[in-house]
């Protein structure tokens, strides 16, 4: 091998940064299904580098060092008083919570960015935030004693003891320990619920643990454990990683003796998970035989194992904790959760079905047939343990059942072979709403091959939804593809406008200069889209392409001041030539509330140096 390919290697092995969005992007693609939900396709479809421009998006995608990667490159970010208060929450890393945090200061001027540190231990920021005099000293909405306080109900002990050590405000005996025993005894039944999501971030867990079960006794913890956690890690908080719920729940199982030895317990769910497997296997096995079920074209899905190790661990350690049964709370809204929890791959239904969803046969199967990525997860759903007075289900009824969601993987996936086959095997008519939302799948995958199906061979007319989908994506193929089939049916003028307004509202800034491009006649401006998106790279391409007279430019700051928009207030006063002109700005009206989103613009134009 070469120097340079020697090089090129070494150069992508050392980049710490590089190395974490491949793994992202790896984990991401693996468990990359076709979503339920067209909401949830738009979030899964945001894939791109292009696509990641919204602070609290990328967060919610886990990808926190990628905000500080648009940050160093001087791309734009879209930022918001939101956005600072989540990156409190979410961003324990020193390097990344101070570059973010050193770029979009003006923002942490919400009391709630200090608090939610603390709340989430986060002391990285803690630090920082106590410090803080510009644009707000935060520090100043609190007391020493009501910030400890904080750390206390969200049960982070080490917080305290940094608190404690930052002030020195208590007397010299009154240790952490001293405090925090205290407190316990003062705890409510709304504080105790939320011990279990609390634990997930605290470092001593069974310390923390132990103190309250002294104080409150074992039932009172159990209880919270029982419901309140069940519910939020079934229900409220799906996206959270099952190995981080686990934690909690073995730290109580280690304080109160459940689980001598936590291998074979491992091991006992093991023989779990290959149960599930064997009847799993068993079935479609006995199905394809009967049924000759091998001519139909099934989504294959590479099974995760580890993930289903963690789920099986996850409810017999619910199940243990509560003498041996599962809690008695169900939902019905709780089955589509579930799987987000647990995937809807056939190995893991039978296990399901006998524990989380033992009591909710028939409503598990209709779940399934909308979002199920596998045809054989439904055939083991019908078939698992079939009462004996219910007739199997034929496979035409099974099918009919899953056609619609099985187009919808298809187009996902982009299989046009296998759309075609759907299409073949299914005689009855389409209906105009299916084929809407499979043009908006394949738009927003990018899959040519499907969307030119649809809309050329099937003549099918894209509807608006449609076109703002292209949008969203910023699809230059999908855009091209569809120029001349609009043209040919005169809705030009109606497709393109819903295209680029969208690609405003998401800041989308080269494909909206390839629509300028692709279209030379063509010369909208949308800019109450363009500063709501918080894109500053898309003002840029306006002015780069147009001239702003100075009454036209402080129409666009009075825009921006009522977005709450700084980088825009700040790029649009640079643009001014007459500075003076500011002086005929609405008043700078002061909020209600430190944590309305108007208020660092407020702060802003407070402390800005008026050049006039």
């Amino acid at each position: 091998m070469s120097s340079t390919n020697n090089n090129v290697i070494m150069s992508v092995l050392t980049n710490k940064v590089l190395l974490r969005h491949m793994f992202s992007l790896i984990r991401e693609e693996y468990g990359n299904h076709c979503p339920a939900n067209m909401s949830d396709c738009y979030y899964y479809a945001e894939h791109l580098y292009k696509h990641l421009l919204d602070s609290l998006v990328i967060m919610d995608k886990g990808w926190y060092s990628l905000m500080a990667d648009r940050i160093k490159s001087g791309d734009s970010l879209d930022f918001s008083h939101r956005a600072a208060v989540e990156l409190c929450n979410r961003v324990t890393d020193t390097e990344i919570f101070t570059t973010v945090y050193s770029d979009k200061q003006i923002y942490f001027t919400d009391p709630e960015c200090l608090k939610t540190a603390i709340t989430k231990g986060n002391i990285i920021a803690v630090r920082i935030l106590l410090d803080q005099h510009d644009p707000v000293n935060l520090f100043s909405n609190f007391t020493v004693d009501l910030l400890i306080q904080f750390a206390l109900t969200a049960s982070q002990y080490h917080m305290v003891e940094f608190l404690i050590d930052r002030f020195s405000t208590h007397e010299q005996h009154a240790t952490s320990q001293n405090i925090f025993d205290e407190y316990v005894k003062k705890l409510e039944i709304n504080t105790i619920r939320w011990i279990g999501r609390n634990l997930q971030t605290v470092p001593c867990p069974e310390k923390v643990l132990q103190t309250y079960k002294h104080y409150l006794g074992n039932d009172r913890i159990r209880n919270s454990f029982v419901i309140f956690y069940f519910s939020d890690v079934f229900y409220n908080e799906t996206k959270t990683p099952t190995n981080q719920c686990l934690g909690p729940l073995y730290s109580y199982c280690k304080v109160n003796g459940l689980v001598e030895d936590v291998q074979q317990f491992k091991s006992q769910c093991d023989q779990l998970l290959q149960q599930s497997i064997d009847n799993s296997v068993s079935i479609i096995n006995n199905f394809i035989n009967s049924n000759g079920y091998h001519f139909l074209l099934d989504i294959e899905i590479n099974p995760y194992i580890e993930s289903f190790r963690e789920t099986i661990q996850l409810v017999m350690l619910f199940k243990l904790i509560n003498d041996g049964v599962l809690p008695d709370y169900f939902k019905k809204n709780m089955i589509q959760n579930i799987f987000k929890r647990t995937t809807t791959h056939p190995f893991i239904i039978p296990f399901l079905m006998d524990t989380l969803l033992a009591k909710e046969r028939d409503s598990t199967i209709q779940c399934l047939c909308k979002i199920a990525d596998s045809f054989d997860s439904v055939i083991v759903a019908h078939y698992y343990k079939l009462p004996a007075e219910k007739q199997p289900p034929s496979l035409k009824q099974l099918f009919d059942s899953y056609w619609y969601r099985a187009m919808k993987c298809a187009a996902w996936k982009g299989d046009l072979f296998t759309l075609k086959k759907l299409l073949d095997h299914h005689k009855k008519r389409v209906e105009l709403a299916v084929w809407d939302e499979l043009i908006d799948l394949a738009i927003c995958r990018e899959n040519l091959n499907v969307l030119e199906f649809i809309v050329v061979k099937e003549a099918v007319k894209p509807n608006n939804e449609n076109f703002e989908s292209i949008g969203y994506i910023g699809s230059l193929p999908c855009l091209q593809l569809l120029l001349d089939k609009t043209l040919q049916d005169g809705d030009f003028k109606k497709m393109i406008r819903a295209v680029h307004e969208i690609a405003c509202d998401h800041g989308q800034t080269k494909f909206i200069s390839d629509i300028y491009d692709q279209i030379p006649d063509y010369n909208r401006v949308y800019w109450s889209n363009i500063i709501h998106s918080g894109i500053i790279d898309t003002a840029y391409l306006q002015f780069g392409i147009h001239e702003y007279d100075d009454q036209e430019i402080l129409e666009l700051i009075e825009i921006a001041i009522s977005m709450g928009k700084v980088e825009f207030y700040q790029f649009f006063v640079e643009q001014l030539q007459d500075t003076s002109i500011l002086n005929q700005l609405s008043p700078n009206k002061k909020p209600e509330h430190l944590s309305h989103n108007l208020y660092p613009i407020y702060i802003y134009r407070l402390l800005e140096p008026r050049k006039i």
